[in-house]
C-alpha cells in the first residue's frame, strides 16, 4: 500500500526523510526542499516513477493455495476424468476469485481505516490548534486585565498621594491659623494684663491721694475744733 506525503511527514522526522531520499538516489538538499512536506512529496513522486518503470505490462496475481488441489479421477474412462479435471479447474478459479475478492475487500477496509485514522489525527491536530489559539487568546486577555488592574492601582496610588499631599497642606494651613490665633490671644492677654496693672497702679495712686486728703481734712477738722474750743472758752469764760 502506497504511503502519502502527509503520512511520511507524520511518521518520520526530517533526518529520516533525508536518509530515505538518499537511499532512493534523490538529492535531499535543504536549499531544494526547505520543508518536510516538499521533501516527502518528492520521495513519493520518485517512488511512483520507479514503480511505474519497473511494472510489467501484465502479471496475473499469485495466490498461495493452502489446501492441496486434488484432481478427481472418474471411474468411467477418459471423459469422466476430463469432466473431473474441468470441474476442479472451475472450483480453483472460483476459489481464486473469492480470495482475490477478499483481498480487495481487506485492502479497501484498510484504506477506509487508514482514512478514518488520518481524519481523526487531522481532527486532533485541528483541536490542538484551536485549543492553543484559545489558550493564547485567554492568556492575552488575562495579561490585558492585569495591565488594566496595574494601571488602575497606579492611578489610585497617585490620587491617594495627591490627596495626602493636599490634606497635609490643609493641616499645615490649619495649624498656621491656630498658631496665628493663639498669638493674637496671647497678645490680647498680655495687653489686658498690662491694662489691669496700669489700672491697679492708678487705683493705688488714687487711694493714696484719698488717704492724704482724708488726713489733711482730719487735720483741718482738729484745727477747727481747737479754734472753736478756744473761741467758746474766750466767749464764756474770757
Amino acid at each position: 500500500m502506497t504511503e502519502t506525503a502527509d503520512e511520511l511527514v507524520m511518521k518520520y522526522n526530517r533526518k529520516e526523510l533525508e536518509d530515505m531520499g538518499r537511499r532512493l538516489g534523490l538529492s535531499t538538499a535543504r536549499e531544494k526542499y526547505s520543508t518536510k512536506i516538499s521533501l516527502a512529496e518528492a520521495i513519493i513522486k520518485y517512488r511512483q516513477g520507479k514503480e511505474k518503470a519497473a511494472k510489467p505490462a501484465y502479471k496475473a496475481p499469485e495466490f498461495k493455495v493452502e489446501k492441496e488441489v486434488r484432481v478427481r479421477m472418474g471411474k468411467k474412462g477418459v471423459y469422466a476424468k476430463k469432466a473431473a479435471i474441468e470441474s476442479q479447474i472451475q472450483e480453483n478459479k472460483e476459489a481464486v476469485v473469492a480470495i482475490d475478492t477478499e483481498v480487495r475487500d481487506y485492502q479497501g477496509e484498510m484504506k477506509d481505516e487508514q482514512s478514518r485514522m488520518m481524519g481523526m489525527v487531522m481532527d486532533l491536530q485541528d483541536n490542538i490548534k484551536d485549543f492553543r489559539v484559545s489558550i493564547n487568546g485567554r492568556v492575552k486577555s488575562i495579561f490585558g486585565d492585569v495591565q488594566v488592574l496595574r494601571n488602575d492601582i497606579r492611578s489610585q496610588v497617585r490620587d491617594n498621594a495627591e490627596a495626602v499631599k493636599k490634606m497635609g497642606s490643609s493641616i499645615r494651613e490649619y495649624e498656621e491659623d491656630i498658631d496665628e490665633e493663639k498669638a493674637r490671644l496671647n497678645s490680647g492677654v498680655k495687653a489686658m494684663r498690662v491694662n489691669i496693672g496700669n489700672f491697679e497702679t492708678a487705683m493705688d495712686e488714687k487711694a493714696m491721694d484719698i488717704n492724704a486728703g482724708a488726713r489733711q481734712l482730719q487735720d483741718e477738722i482738729v484745727k477747727f475744733q481747737n479754734v472753736t474750743t478756744g473761741f467758746i472758752k474766750d466767749f464764756y469764760f474770757g
